[in-house]
């Protein structure tokens, strides 16, 4: 018993050495860097319901919790809203506004989420039924937004609430880290850069591509391998004990490498299939590079969201959000020295100076476009900011609620 302790203790020795050496740091003091995943607690398979036209929504019904532990609850349609204090939540999609109403529908990922959320928490935007001709309606702010949606699935969830027939007055995207992001993680991972997120998408198929995918079974065991190294990795990052840590690394190796030996295996006719084929389709040209398609994309289907919008006789407002990694605008001070988000801040800082170039190019074009990267200027952060990633406070949110209705009521007055 004695030689057997001697030995774990050993061991754990050893593995806390191995990291000492191979990534200069040991691992009892937090996890290490991401491999490049930002994680959404509760997305996870049987959370989420494949969306033909949006990627995702959550299961409806499905219920969660927000900022000093108000909650929310998934409706009809799988987009979540504030639950009331009575224990109703607004509201079922469409949603048809009564006649003293002005409807705001926010489109964007966690972050428009949050700021929809917020919103309805604080009441702040009601002011924006003061503006103009609105002359004292009511607000109803509805959210549309979902943790880890990017461009074009705003774009794709605003046309197809369209065609059912949902009403709006003003139409709210709030963007830009998921684009610049996520958007350079998928064409570095091999994925189709304007596919939704691989690390929730492109995993949720493969996960079901596991349960038994219409390829060989030399792909079924692929996906199998594939899935199991992913979850390892985060098994790995998420482990402070060496020697566990060492063990679980060695397993991402090993599923790695089993996932590329069986999928070598495949028919050629075969290696792509499965219900969820994610890799590029449309190679980017010679000449060009990711951040290129990155920024094109994104203002495109900005522009299509404003036509979208006008045409049904509704204000569009494209907001670039703010981030703590954007060096332009903030020296941030991250809140946890061990985060990890080390691997955002080479395309946030690529990127957003693109973006707001760019953006500059739709006002031109009639978009209304503000950039709002510099709204927390002579903020305390971490005030401003829950984590290390992008999300906003209630103190956070409201300044950006501030800015948005005074872009509101410029572009009401402009028409």
């Amino acid at each position: 018993m004695a030689v057997a302790a001697v030995l774990v203790v050993i061991f754990e020795v050893m593995a806390a050495l191995f990291f000492l050496v191979d990534e200069g740091r040991l691992p009892y003091f937090g996890p290490d860097e991401a491999d490049g995943t930002i994680t959404i607690p509760g997305l996870q398979v049987a959370d989420a319901v494949f969306h033909p036209y949006a990627g995702y929504v959550l299961r409806p019904t499905r219920e969660g919790a927000y900022i000093d532990d108000t909650q929310w609850r998934a409706n009809n349609r799988g987009i979540h809203n504030l639950v009331r204090e009575d224990g109703s939540a607004c509201c079922d999609y469409p949603y048809t506004p009564q006649e003293d109403e002005i409807v705001v529908g926010v489109f964007g990922g966690s972050v428009g989420s949050g700021y929809a959320l917020s919103s309805q928490i604080s009441g702040t935007l009601a002011r924006l039924g003061t503006v103009g001709d609105w002359d004292n309606k009511t607000v109803r702010v509805l959210n549309f937004a979902l943790p880890g949606f990017k461009q074009p699935q705003q774009l794709m969830t605003l046309a197809y609430f369209l065609n059912i027939g949902q009403h709006f007055d003003i139409v709210i995207n709030i963007d830009g880290f998921n684009e610049a992001v996520t958007t350079f993680k998928n064409w570095d991972s091999g994925v189709e850069p304007t596919y939704p997120a691989d690390s929730l998408w492109g995993a949720w198929g493969r996960h079901l591509d596991q349960q038994g995918a219409p390829a060989s079974m030399w792909n079924q065991l692929s996906n199998y391998h594939s899935f199991a190294a992913q979850q390892a990795s985060y098994d790995a990052h998420h482990t402070r004990l060496a020697s566990l840590k060492l063990y679980r690394k060695g397993l991402v190796g090993w599923h790695r490498w089993r996932a590329g030996r069986n999928a070598a295996k495949a028919p050629a006719e075969l290696k792509s299939s499965g219900y969820f084929p994610t890799s590029i389709k449309s190679p980017i040209p010679d000449g060009s590079d990711v951040w290129d398609v990155t920024v094109d994309s994104w203002a495109q289907a900005s522009r299509s969201m404003a036509l979208l919008a006008e045409a049904h006789g509704a204000i569009y407002l494209h907001i670039l959000q703010p981030n703590q990694w954007d060096r332009a605008t903030t020296d941030y001070d991250p809140i946890a020295p061990d985060h990890p988000y080390d691997w955002v801040i080479e395309p946030i800082n690529t990127v957003y100076p693109a973006f707001r170039t760019a953006g500059a190019a739709l006002r031109e074009q009639g978009v209304s476009f503000v950039d709002m990267t510099r709204v927390f200027d002579g903020q305390d952060l971490r005030e401003m900011y829950v984590d290390d990633c992008c999300h906003y406070t209630q103190a956070g949110n409201e300044l950006v609620f501030e800015a948005t209705i005074e872009a509101i009521a410029r572009e009401k007055a402009a028409n």
